[in-house]
């Protein structure tokens, strides 16, 4: 499952924009910490998209323009 991940303070009504145009299922402020070690290894800018598997771990994640 798709879900967007914006830098804290970037507005909400945007954030929902892209969320909905990029069939994400909603959109964290900020990288949820199950994620910072990864964010750091993989280099994560933002916002982005990071699509979980079934166990709720990201498995790939997409830059948005």
């Amino acid at each position: 499952m798709p879900f967007l991940v914006v830098p804290a303070g970037f507005p909400s009504e945007t954030a929902t924009e892209l969320a909905v145009a990029n069939g994400c299922a909603g959109f964290y402020t900020g990288i949820p910490p199950k994620w910072v070690a990864l964010s750091e290894t993989q280099g994560w800018t933002l916002p982005c998209i990071v699509t979980e598997d079934d166990d709720g771990n990201a498995v790939n994640w997409t830059p948005v323009a």
